[in-house]
């Protein structure tokens, strides 16, 4: 490249010539894009971490529990009822509890990576939230066989290996029998299956290991008679089944312990679960009962009703709910002078951007994903209801 170089009378008196190389200018320009690139990027990232720290919005992204969810999903899909329940609903012409229990698989399929299986469930649920019948009978049965061949694709992870276990001791065995005819007089069935998993750990001769199959089949056929009652009243407000006829002494026993513990209870801090996912809400349940008092609704609209003759310190509030969802019920919630300070965490399956967006503008206390584990949602939760104190 040359450039002419003039005087004042405007006469060129000589040539500037530069030599300029082309990959070296492409190398400096692919530099210089990388830094500009590096720094936007920080700049996001500082915008979106104020942002979540003006609304006080976690984000928690656990891998820990996946394993847990995976044998927990291979647990679900041994019991045929879970699949065999939304074919029900389907066959019935059930668009509503259909697209609950889709709803309710989505999420599970989505914390084990089951993308392919929870993007049918989203669909189909989308469907049956849009009364779509034509797509729901058109792909329901794709669905099903790809929920049922999850569990023999993910049971040899969980598989028991009986040749690992050592042999259950002759003397356990014995007195394992003796606490159970003793526990069967007092109709303890609590106690008894606690008995019968108690000999898991050990190899059982094979005449045994048939018995003790049989004995918690009929433990588990008299819990059968009580999932109607659950369907109405929940779990959390259950201390104790009694079959008539049963043990006085162990009743009494049983009143006893409750009031004696009822006055350090009290003291407890309370939380409401608001959840269409019965499963999901009993883990949250499971976890939080140690330090908290939990009460659990299972529509928007139980929750309000709840509301409005008891008091909460905190609410977890499944974001996506069929009928009323979480955003409903937010709003519900704040327009009660008796509720609206009540912080509000969201439990959700979408962690996409747009997802999370619509979440930062209702600005709850908390925005959470369902795949979080156990050590993550009491940190979270010790961390608002710490703040309230």
């Amino acid at each position: 490249m040359y450039y002419p170089l003039r005087n004042d009378s405007g006469r060129t008196v000589c040539y500037i010539g530069a030599d300029i190389s082309l990959s070296y200018l492409t190398k400096y320009l692919w530099a210089l894009a990388i830094r500009i690139g590096v720094v936007l990027i920080s700049i996001f990232i500082l915008i979106i971490a104020y942002e979540m720290r003006m609304t006080d919005i976690h984000l928690v992204y656990p891998l820990s529990s996946i394993a847990l969810c995976a044998q927990n999903f291979i647990s679900s899909g041994n019991d045929s009822k879970k699949p065999d329940e939304i074919e029900a609903y389907y066959r019935d012409g059930d668009i509503r509890n259909f697209t609950i229990k889709v709803h309710a698989l989505k999420s599970l399929a989505r914390v084990i990576g089951a993308a392919t299986l929870s993007d049918m469930a989203l669909k189909l649920e989308d469907a049956g939230s849009a009364a779509d019948t034509d797509y729901i009978q058109a792909h329901t049965d794709a669905l099903l066989r790809s929920y049922r061949s999850f569990t023999d694709i993910l049971a040899p992870l969980y598989a028991k290996d009986d040749t690992a276990l050592p042999d259950i001791p002759h003397r356990l065995l014995n007195e394992t029998y003796e606490a159970l005819l003793e526990i069967s007089e007092m109709m303890d069935y609590d106690t008894a299956m606690l008995a019968v998993d108690s000999v898991k750990e050990y190899r059982l001769p094979p005449e045994d290991e048939k018995r003790f199959a049989r004995i918690r089949s009929k433990i588990a056929s008299k819990e059968e008679r009580f999932e109607e009652v659950l369907k109405v009243i929940s779990r959390n407000y259950i201390l104790k089944f009694f079959i008539r006829p049963f043990a006085m002494e162990v009743f009494l026993d049983t009143v006893e312990d409750y009031f004696a513990s009822s006055s350090a209870y009290a003291k407890h801090k309370s939380i409401l679960i608001v959840d269409d996912d019965p499963g999901y809400m009993n883990l949250i349940n499971d976890w939080l009962m140690d330090r908290y008092r939990v009460s659990m609704a299972a529509s928007g609209v139980r929750a309000i009703t709840w509301l409005a003759t008891n008091h909460t310190d905190l609410i977890l509030l499944d974001y996506e709910m069929p009928l009323t969802d979480g955003p409903q019920v937010l709003e519900m919630i704040r327009s009660q002078p008796q509720t609206a300070n009540i912080p509000v965490i969201f439990l959700t399956g979408k962690g996409d951007k747009e997802s999370i967006m619509s979440v930062l503008a209702l600005k709850p206390a908390g925005y959470l994903l369902k795949s979080i584990d156990k050590n993550g949602l009491l940190e979270n939760v010790d961390k608002i209801i710490g703040s309230m104190e």
